[in-house]
């Protein structure tokens, strides 16, 4: 009986050693958020002034969030820092441009350098699987108008994700058309078909957004290569309608209507007016 007393003694005595330990860390702990300028009462709020070094003044305040979470505010604003050689955040133009490097659909390794440049670029990020990207890939295939100075490149995803040979397919043969995922990320693209407008004399996206037609997209590029001071009204024929893509599109449109390269109906025979007709009589076809 007495080593039971014995050992419950004991075990008090330890549990009371616990007890003076966590209250004098509790003081210790609200000590120095005074000494901070932090009070956790509820009912006071103080501002306390501290010298400590050079620069004194007010250091800061505590207030309470909607939840009763004590929190501190300062009355110096922050100020962000970069080290010698790393570029200072993008200001309120655009995020940063940034080189993209990928697979082309012929199975090569490319970088396209977006800036320093004296040309702005389009860059269209597609899918090979939604029904609008497909609409876009047939435009870029059959030509589409673009403003002076400006290039387009279209970016897919990585072949982890989309199949080379699906891209090799749809991409027109004299768009620049380039896999990367990273590309993606680099541009936070959230959705396709995604569009971003890159000024390549500042190196930043003048704009950026998504689209469902090809007119949207002409809207986007006019307003911002006019905020960005690209001359206006300057409209080039990209050489997608010249050659073998033109003709082909051509042999498309007779297919269309029932008629095959080479059909009679094609040629006519040169027809001259007959002097001696009267007015509604048939020109004849020449002998």
């Amino acid at each position: 009986m007495s080593a039971v007393v014995l050992l419950l003694a004991i075990l008090v005595g330890v549990l009371a050693l616990l007890v003076i330990g966590l209250l004098r860390s509790h003081a210790e702990i609200l000590r120095a958020l005074h000494d901070a300028g932090i009070s956790l009462d509820p009912d006071r709020e103080h501002d306390h002034d501290h010298s400590g070094g050079r620069g004194g003044g007010r250091a800061g305040r505590a207030e309470r969030s909607p939840s009763g979470t004590p929190t501190f505010t300062s009355d110096i604003a922050p100020t962000i820092r970069t080290t010698d050689g790393v570029p200072e955040p993008a200001g309120s133009t655009g995020r940063r441009a940034v080189d993209i490097a990928g697979i082309t659909p012929n199975g090569g390794t490319r970088t396209v350098s977006i800036a320093p440049s004296d040309q702005a670029t389009l860059l269209a990020f597609l899918t090979t699987g939604c029904a609008t990207c497909a609409d876009f890939w047939g435009a870029f295939a059959e030509g589409v108008e673009l403003p002076a100075d400006t290039r387009l490149v279209v970016v897919t995803q990585g072949p982890e994700t989309e199949s080379p040979a699906d891209v090799a397919a749809m991409a027109a043969p004299h768009v620049l058309t380039i896999q990367s995922t990273d590309a993606w990320d680099d541009y936070g693209v959230p959705v396709a078909p995604y569009f971003a407008l890159v000024d390549g004399r500042r190196g930043v996206v003048v704009g950026e957004g998504a689209a469902s037609s090809w007119d949207r997209v002409r809207t986007l590029l006019d307003r911002a290569l006019a905020d960005a001071g690209y001359g206006a009204g300057q409209v080039r024929r990209r050489d997608l309608l010249l050659g073998k893509a033109r003709t082909e599109r051509v042999d498309r449109d007779l297919a269309r209507a029932g008629l095959s390269p080479g059909d009679p109906r094609l040629f006519h025979e040169p027809v001259v007016p007959d002097e001696d007709a009267e007015p509604g009589d048939q020109e004849q076809p020449r002998p």
